[in-house]
């Protein structure tokens, strides 16, 4: 949450002490809480959707999308159980447990347990995606269901390890000056500098490394190949690369200005600007809601269900049998028309998917690589 700080350094000031006044305080924490709150609508239409789609269809659980499911099961979890607080929490007068220390722990604690259980899936999805690419006559010997299993599990076992040990002295949360519930990473440089490596620096290496590799190896097997299969080959490279790409991307979005500015403030004798502390924390919880969209629509058929699901749900409120526009039992994509050839129900879901498109900012990236 929002970055306290006890103790005074004498290093230069990277900003300007914070002055502002009782209005511009309140400002910040209502655009705070509207944020957050648009951040929370978001998320639970994206997340809670492409969950139904895997409920929907459980053959899609393979073990690469086991880890997508954990990735958005965290996110819920981070969007039901953590940002209402955070929004009751920046309103004035507003914390619903009477400001008690225990709750203002427990909240900083899951807040950081879902999002590094996020970080460690984010890499273990990265490390997946490279080893089903690169090596994929191995990959089902590698990855089995099992072993996909136990790295779900270590990505929980990681995210407690990495979130909890301000609970046992190292590293302190409370109340700062705006009486925020934060955690004050000033309070111990060791865990900060440990954090910011563990949770962002050493991910986007991984990340990199992952999208690099499988960037360059279609140059590496074009000599081996013959033209029609080079071709392929190459469109599937590519396709892997943009995955990968649009992933360290939104990673780098949101969990960058959190890490940084925890890791620059170390070093500061004063508090950084509100509007930079909430900046920072409303792209940490962003990350929620990209999550579902990216790989909803950079996969084939999670986007095929996660259309066929909308469109189901819009003609459920106006015919009594359902009438889909995307037929998901033989995989194939077909417009189904009814006998009087009624154009409301092709509008409703295109309209679907075009709204399903405008919330998916990463997806010019995507098209641009």
């Amino acid at each position: 949450m929002g970055q306290g700080f006890e103790s005074v350094h004498n290093s230069t000031l990277p900003w300007s002490p914070d002055e502002s006044g009782t209005k511009t305080l309140l400002a910040n924490n209502i655009a705070r809480a509207a944020l957050i709150s648009a951040i929370v609508c978001t998320s639970l239409f994206g997340n809670v959707l492409v969950l139904m789609v895997f409920h929907r269809k459980p053959q899609l659980l393979h073990v690469a999308n086991r880890f997508v499911f954990n990735l958005l099961l965290a996110d819920l979890f981070q969007t039901v159980l953590v940002m209402p607080l955070v929004i009751a929490g920046s309103l004035p007068e507003a914390w619903p447990f009477l400001d008690t220390g225990l709750c203002c722990k427990a909240l900083v604690v899951l807040m950081h347990l879902f999002a590094f259980a996020g970080v460690n899936t984010i890499v273990v999805v990265s490390i997946d995606r490279y080893l089903a690419i690169i090596h994929p006559l191995s990959y089902p010997a590698r990855m089995t269901p099992r072993r996909g299993s136990s790295l779900i599990l270590l990505t929980w076992f990681l995210g407690a390890a990495q979130s909890a040990p301000p609970l046992f002295g190292w590293g302190q949360i409370g109340f700062d000056r705006h009486h925020l519930c934060s955690l004050f990473w000033s309070a111990s440089h060791s865990y900060t500098v440990v954090i910011a490596l563990l949770t962002f620096w050493l991910p986007v290496t991984i990340m990199l490394g992952c999208y690099w590799m499988v960037f360059r190896a279609p140059s590496a097997s074009v000599s081996s190949s013959g033209l029609r299969a080079r071709h392929r080959r190459l469109h599937n490279h590519c396709k892997a690369a943009r995955v990968v790409f649009v992933i360290v991307s939104s990673y780098i979005l949101s969990m960058g200005p959190y890490s940084i500015l925890s890791t620059v403030t170390i070093r500061s004798p004063a508090p950084p600007p509100q509007w930079l502390t909430t900046s920072s924390l409303v792209l940490f919880f962003f990350q929620c809601c990209l999550h579902p969209y990216i790989y909803g629509y950079m996969h084939r058929s999670v986007r095929r269900e996660f259309l066929s699901l909308l469109c189901d749900s819009c003609h459920a409120r106006r015919h009594s049998e359902p009438d889909s526009c995307f037929m998901a039992t033989d995989g194939r994509r077909r417009t189904v028309r009814s006998p009087n050839n009624n154009k409301k129900k092709l509008t409703v879901c295109f309209t679907a998917q075009a709204v399903s498109v405008l919330f998916i900012p990463f997806i010019l990236l995507y098209i641009a690589c």
